[in-house]
């Protein structure tokens, strides 16, 4: 953008670091009385909002444009005023007529001083994982029962020279999940195990058990961390089949398919956040010398009153 008005105001054109991760989504700077003064490309392709028709104007004017409650502008504009960082779920209706859902995180900058300066507000869509989150069905789910029927119906996946093991926990606690978010999961990564290894010597296995008293020896501990304290049971798929060329998790990222989230595709990272907003875990480890290990966890029925051996 060659145009000056759209340039990145010197005071705060340092500051900007703050956002570039968020490059891909919408990204807004101001000054401190929450004028807008930069808006990225993204901003107008997120919002529905010309860059022209974004600078100068007052962030909170644009929240109440797009319809957000006026309960939900005011604890923005609370936020701002006392210098804090606001991070709120919106629904809101762009001017062409799309009714979306954006994660909006604003956040005032300092000077030397510790004096509020300018803010910046990263926007993001969030809108396809609120549509799955509204459309899960939670039942409860024994992973162990799980885990070996999605092993029978992809065991036709391996190669000839491929182990199946599989250690899977007896009266395992019931977990509150979506059956087939789960099993279209735990199927992805059998079939993404078993190309991994290919027609080579290699083995794939599955575990269940509970976290603290049963583990699959490539666990390791930082799997764990950021848990809060509780009970979960967890589900693990590894194989030997060393890291693969690129991100692992892009192997799995893939949209799959579920009769329960209608004409919807979820892809990968957002299997992880519903799995989240139920309480638990999805997290992955992967080395060329061990292969990969895919850890589903999630806290059980009942977790705070069962005696554990």
């Amino acid at each position: 953008m060659d145009d000056p008005k759209f340039s990145i105001p010197p005071s705060i054109a340092r500051k900007l670091s703050l956002g570039a991760c968020h490059a891909e989504n919408a990204i807004v700077v101001g000054n401190r009385a929450g004028v807008i003064e930069w808006a990225n490309e993204a901003w107008s392709r997120v919002t529905g909002y010309a860059l022209d028709e974004s600078i100068s104007k007052p962030v909170l004017t644009f929240l109440r444009e797009v319809d957000v409650e006026p309960a939900v502008v005011e604890f923005v504009g609370s936020c701002f005023t006392q210098g804090k960082v606001c991070e709120v779920e919106v629904p809101i209706t762009t001017p062409d007529g799309r009714n979306l859902w954006i994660q909006l995180r604003v956040e005032p900058l300092r000077d030397d001083s510790h004096e509020v300066t300018d803010f910046i507000a990263i926007a993001t869509d969030v809108t396809e994982r609120k549509r799955a989150q509204a459309d899960t069905i939670v039942d409860e789910i024994d992973l162990s029962v799980l885990a070996a029927r999605m092993a029978r119906e992809h065991e036709a996946v391996l190669g000839p020279c491929t182990d199946y093991d599989l250690y899977l926990a007896e009266s395992l606690p019931w977990v509150l999940a979506d059956p087939s978010l789960i099993e279209d999961l735990v199927g992805r990564l059998i079939c993404r195990g078993a190309e991994s290894i290919g027609d080579g010597w290699g083995t794939l296995t599955i575990w269940t058990g509970i976290l603290g008293v049963q583990f699959g020896p490539v666990f390791e501990a930082d799997l764990f961390e950021g848990l809060p304290p509780g009970h979960y049971a967890f589900l693990e798929v590894h194989d030997t089949g060393g890291e693969p060329d690129g991100n692992a998790a892009g192997e799995i990222s893939q949209p799959f398919s579920s009769p329960h989230f209608s004409q919807h595709t979820i892809p990968f990272d957002t299997a992880r956040l519903l799995i989240r907003n139920l309480g638990g875990e999805l997290r992955m480890q992967s080395s060329r010398s061990w292969g990969t290990s895919v850890v589903l966890l999630l806290p059980f029925c009942g977790g705070e009153d069962l005696e554990l051996p």
